[in-house]
């Protein structure tokens, strides 16, 4: 009985069940890796809770026109305990990545890049019934965050009534993702810093470094302001380092203004550093 440790679907138009479209006498207990590109008629990836093998680690879907949801059967049955890295591109009919509930299956993934998903709106969608098991979800071991060319995303999270800990994460990336007001409830009840070791986060091209600054305060005023001037009294904090933006155009410093594809915040203490077209006024 042949045991695969790999499975990669690739131009398989026809396909509509991943799994069920395999020889039964493959052994996939021992499968770590799954990659589907271009698979168009395919709307889930695990259709029942045997599909999901015990020791994946990396999953990656690409170009899935058809794709609704990663799952079909019951969250409660959906078990992604080693999943490590998953990447999910150009899936356009994904509203959301996973439910809320299902995020607690997650404690081994460290790396999570969403890209290209048009109708993606939340990357954990609310929960539907109160769960009291569910109200503190930890990222233990998430390091990078990429979300990139997510129109119409709102958030990780809108369910506000979940407070949400990632105690290892590193890297925030988020780019064109114009809809995106608010990360998630990042500080908990104690007043705690959810994002310990996260120092900076880059938005469209712009490092922004927090010091102690709620990354939700930063992404109202970064997003809310896209196109547009930016009101300097939007946002205080300890401080506000922004470096190596070659677009970014004229500022200036006083109340510390900015236009266009720009930002501006009032801080204790800005940095501006490498900003090949920075003029001030």
């Amino acid at each position: 009985m042949m045991k695969l440790k790999k499975l990669r679907f690739n131009g398989c138009p026809k396909l509509s069940n991943v799994f069920g479209s395999l020889n039964p006498q493959l052994q996939l207990k021992e499968l770590e890796v799954l990659q589907v590109e271009c698979c168009n008629a395919l709307e889930y990836i695990f259709e029942k809770k045997e599909d999901v093998p015990p020791r994946l680690w990396e999953l990656e879907l690409k170009d899935l026109g058809g794709l609704k949801h990663i799952y079909k059967c019951s969250t409660e049955l959906l078990d992604l305990g080693n999943l490590e890295f998953l990447y999910i591109n150009c899936c356009n009919k994904l509203k959301a990545i996973l439910p809320a509930s299902a995020a607690q299956r997650l404690g081994k993934l460290k790396k999570l890049y969403l890209e290209d998903c048009d109708q993606l709106e939340v990357v954990l969608a609310k929960q539907q019934e109160v769960d009291d098991n569910c109200e503190n979800l930890v990222f233990s071991q998430l390091r990078v965050l990429s979300l990139n060319c997510l129109p119409n995303l709102e958030g990780f999270c809108t369910d506000y009534t979940l407070t949400f800990k990632w105690p290892s994460l590193e890297k925030v990336k988020v780019v064109r993702c114009p809809k995106m007001q608010m990360f998630a409830a990042v500080v908990d009840s104690e007043g705690d810093l959810s994002t310990p070791k996260l120092e900076m986060i880059e938005v469209d091209g712009v490092n922004i470094k927090l010091d102690g600054t709620d990354i939700n305060r930063v992404m109202q005023v970064m997003q809310a302001n896209y196109r547009g001037e930016v009101n300097a009294e939007n946002v205080t904090g300890a401080g506000l380092s922004i470096q190596g933006c070659t677009k970014f155009g004229d500022a200036s410093v006083g109340n510390v203004k900015a236009k266009g594809p720009t930002y501006g915040m009032y801080q204790e203490e800005l940095n501006l550093r490498n900003l090949t077209r920075m003029a001030f006024a």
